[in-house]
Order: C-alpha cells, then structure tokens, then sequence
C-alpha cells in the first residue's frame, strides 16, 4: 500500500489532482450522476457541482483514451520549465476552469470534462505547436492542429452541440 502511496505522490501537484478527481468523481456518477453533474440551475444549492461537473469522463471506451492522453499532456505540461511552472500551470487551469464554466451556463452541459481537456490540449498546442502527435498509432499531426482534430472527432462521433461544449475550452484558453 505504501508502493501505491510513494508512485501517486511522485505525480505533479495539479496532474495528481486532475486526475484522482476524475477517477473519484467518474465513480461516483456511474452510481448516482444525477448528484454530481452539471445543471445551472442546482449550482447554488449544490456547490460542489462546480468541482465535480469538470471530472466525469465519458461513459464510453474513449474515456480511457482521454484520460491517458489527458495525465501525460497534464504531466508534460506542469512538469516543463521552470520551478514555477507548476504554480503557473494550476493558476491558468482555475482560470480556465472558470470561463468554461462562464461559458458553458447558456448551454447547460451536464459535464465539463470535455472543455477541460480540450483547453489542455489547446494550451499543449500554443506551447510546442510543431511538435507531432501521434493519434492510435495511425498518424502524426502537428501540435497545432490536435485541438481541432478533436472537435472533428467530437463531430463526428457525437454531433454539434458536443463539438460546441468544447470548443468553449478552446475559447477560455485563448
């Protein structure tokens, strides 16, 4: 146990936090999601919606997938630069987390995990945007275009409206 305990704190401060979040509160709402999504009109009466609305991952097979690829550009992120990189890494992700959630009270968006992750990876492009990302090991694309490769992907695997939830993280980024 105390293997699990000394690897978990070896993790970035921020990283650690996003992601034993996600994994808790993804949990939870497949129990009871009704108690922990995102709906504007339960905020004040439930404030801790405004915490667990950015953490429910996906109720699909892709959840993995933007859980890994969410931990390692988290980790690359905080981890690069300098000994204040990671102070500045969690300020501009509770800024972001605010204007997303500016954002995202007209359209009501049950979570706000999508606009998370989108913002992170829209930061990940503005920092290194010639670097390549390799998507499944079938193609590399450059950093700069990955953020629009997922609102296409949002697209196509579930509609518009997805595509406008994250495009919002791409919004509170910029």
């Amino acid at each position: 146990m105390d293997d699990i305990r000394n690897e978990i704190k070896k993790i970035a401060p921020t990283t650690r936090f996003i992601a034993l979040s996600s994994i808790g509160v993804s949990l939870i709402s497949f129990i009871a999601p009704a108690y922990v999504g995102m709906h504007t009109k339960l905020v004040f009466p439930q404030l801790w919606r405004l915490y667990t609305g950015f953490f429910i991952l996906p109720r699909s097979i892709s959840a993995i997938f933007d859980f890994v690829i969410l931990y390692r550009t988290s980790s690359d992120l905080e981890g690069s630069g300098t000994s204040t990189a990671g102070a500045v890494y969690a300020w501009n992700r509770i800024v972001d987390a605010t204007l997303i959630l500016l954002l995202n009270i007209p359209i009501n968006a049950f979570s706000l995990f999508r606009p998370l992750f989108v913002s992170i990876i829209y930061t990940q492009s503005l920092i290194s945007p010639n670097a390549t990302v390799n998507l499944f090991g079938l193609v590399s694309i450059p950093h700069y275009a990955y953020p629009y490769v997922i609102l296409l992907i949002d697209m196509v695997s579930a509609g518009p409206v997805s595509v406008l939830i994250s495009l919002t993280g791409i919004i509170a980024t910029h």
